[in-house]
């Protein structure tokens, strides 16, 4: 297993240093190689780290300079008119709100940086003290190591929970010196001084109705391939969904050297495949190779070579670490640097259940219409159904609820989930330890915990894009690894905003499946694949995982790291995996978590923690 050390010299990085004679102190006690540095208009070290050349762009202009780092295509003459024309790091904001692609912005102007990623997690800020200085940087686990600080037991205790970590937990390192930055702020950096977040994105207004919209969607993710790509480039891409099937078609239409592929699912009803051929003989011009199900590795195959994530555990990321290795082998095989999935498209494209709420307060016929469906699908109860359209528990109030019911038994798929969201519980092998120092911590956050926004629907789906982009930032180190390039153009902020943009009741229904995505890649997609209203998924697959691996579980975890922390009651966990008391799926909901936590830490060279969590 390689550690986290190792695997960052492979890995795109930075870190931002200030405009003070201190910075090169702090420079110095970097440990980890730096190939790339970028100066302050002073001189002094400013940006160093290892990236791309091509993902590169700098402009100049007196005591300024602005940096764009990722994929996008903004020339270095363009942001030198940006930097003339900035008096200070918020005049960026304008430039900020048109750029396409994914990307960090950095700036340094008369002496104040300005750090910015994205507005999910896919490119992320951390930032910590070191001496008297504020840096900051996209990859925790360097400044971790710059500061010389450890991962936290309690922190650690909070990627026990299943299914997530409720916002705003989810935002914490699990090294207790750093912070990370939201994707609505930009952090200011002063040469001296407190250094600041300022927000500078809220989520747009949902108005648009279905046509403007999903113009608007279809120019955003035009455009987002647009920047990305060069005539007649070679590409692979994945091919199987609703949301990869538009984007391999997009890919076509602009003269792209389309590799795709469709990984055969276990599932009989999963009809992935027969949607793929449909859409690559309406293309006509997209090579396609379809992988067997045999071919692929079950989850969480090879436990102890999982290679392990160094900022932090993700249960799918871990779970299904050899599969992943698979696609993205042969990805590279096909000769690709660049590699194209639909991720993102699920939370971007359509909605939760919690816009019911909304329905139900602006629109009482639309609410009902939904409901139905939802009823009906869900076989919710009035009773319940009726409770919780009525409830008026401010976020904060849900995050205290939540503590107490970490413990709780799950919540049945026959309940009604329209307000924040749903509970996350612990395993039963969770120590009491573990417990307590989880509910601390919510508890401490739950004081004065805003949403992501005050509409429950927009708060759910602003929810699970910052869930599923950590894992596709996950992923997309993953493929770093094979010297691909990952691409999830729906994480792309202008896309994001395009879709959010779209009135809810054509944006989320429960009577269309992807409404918006149907009517943007009209005359786009082929006609058979646009009318798909289905979905494919990999339970199946997960549960046989669970199922023919269980002997391995129970040998990787007889020493457990976590057990050793006092997190976990390992004769309770033992048992459960050699016997399980619930189905398959209802281990690996509890499994998953504590796997990834598992071979974080172990892979963890600087993970001396201490013994006992505490709140």
């Amino acid at each position: 297993m390689s550690t986290h050390a190792e695997q960052t010299k492979r890995m795109p990085w930075f870190v931002v240093f200030p405009d003070h004679t201190s910075g090169s102190a702090a420079l110095a006690r970097l440990t980890h190689p730096a190939p790339n540095r970028i100066d302050h208009p002073s001189g002094r070290p400013w940006i160093v780290g290892q990236w791309l050349p091509e993902e590169l762009s700098v402009g100049t202009a007196g005591s300024s300079k602005v940096v764009l780092l990722g994929l996008h295509g903004v020339t270095g003459e363009r942001l030198e008119r940006v930097a003339h024309n900035a008096g200070c790091p918020g005049d960026l904001d304008a430039f900020a709100a048109t750029v396409d692609g994914s990307w960090h912005l950095l700036a340094s102007i008369d002496g104040t940086c300005r750090v910015q990623g994205s507005i999910t997690k896919l490119r992320r800020v951390f930032h910590t003290v070191a001496g008297r200085d504020r840096l900051a940087g996209n990859r925790a686990n360097v400044l971790a190591e710059l500061i010389g600080d450890e991962p936290d037991p309690a922190r650690l205790a909070l990627h026990l929970l299943a299914p997530t970590i409720p916002h705003p937990l989810g935002d914490l390192p699990v090294w207790p010196r750093l912070a990370e930055l939201a994707g609505t702020h930009y952090l200011s950096l002063p040469p001296t001084g407190r250094a600041e977040e300022v927000r500078w994105w809220s989520p747009p207004e949902p108005v648009l109705p279905m046509r403007q919209g999903a113009t608007g969607l279809r120019t955003a993710l035009q455009t987002a391939i647009e920047v990305r790509t060069v005539p007649g480039g070679l590409v692979a891409a994945e091919l199987g969904g609703v949301d990869s099937t538009g984007l391999c078609s997009l890919l076509s239409a602009a003269g792209q050297d389309v590799r795709a592929c469709t990984m055969a699912g276990l599932d009989p009803y999963d009809d992935d495949l027969v949607h793929a051929r449909r859409t690559v003989a309406g293309l006509g011009n997209v090579t396609h190779e379809v992988l067997s199900a045999e071919s692929f590795p079950l989850y969480l195959d090879n436990l102890p070579g999982i290679v392990a994530d160094p900022d932090e555990p993700d249960p799918l990321a871990a779970a299904g670490n050899s599969r992943q290795g698979v696609l993205l082998a042969w990805s590279a095989a096909q000769g690709a640097r660049n590699h194209y999935g639909g991720y993102g498209g699920d939370e971007v494209l359509s909605g939760g259940n919690s816009w019911l709420m909304h329905y139900y307060r602006t629109s009482p016929a639309l609410a009902l219409r939904n409901l139905r469906a939802s009823r009906a699908n869900g076989r919710w109860s009035w009773k319940q159904t009726t409770a919780m359209l009525l409830d008026r528990t401010p976020y904060s109030g849900w995050l205290r609820r939540q503590a107490r019911a970490l413990t709780e038994p799950v919540v049945s798929d026959r309940t009604p989930d329209l307000g924040w969201g749903y509970f996350s519980v612990m395993a039963g092998w969770a120590t009491p330890e573990a417990v307590d120092a989880v509910r601390g911590l919510v508890l401490q956050h739950a004081e004065g915990a805003e949403p992501l926004s005050p509409i429950h629907g927009m708060h759910e789906d602003l929810s699970y894009m910052k869930a599923g982009s950590r894992y596709t930032g996950q992923l997309a180190r993953a493929a770093d690894r094979h010297g691909l390039t990952l691409h999830a153009p729906y994480y792309d902020n202008r896309v994001i905003e395009a879709a959010l943009s779209i009135r809810p009741e054509d944006r989320v229904s429960r009577w269309a499946y992807k409404p918006i995505m149907a009517e943007a890649m009209r005359g786009i997609v082929p006609m058979p694949a646009l009318r798909r209203d289905t979905k494919g998924e990999g339970s199946a697959a997960e549960d046989k995982g669970i199922e023919a691996h269980r002997a391995e579980i129970v040998d990787f975890l007889a020493e457990s790291r976590v057990a050793e922390l006092g997190l976990v009651d390992q004769d309770h966990l033992l048992r459960e995996c050699a016997h399980p008391s619930g189905s398959p799926n209802e281990l690996g909901r509890d499994l998953y978590p504590l796997i990834a936590a598992e071979v974080w830490l172990r892979s963890a060279t600087s993970a001396r923690a201490r013994t006992a969590p505490t709140p």
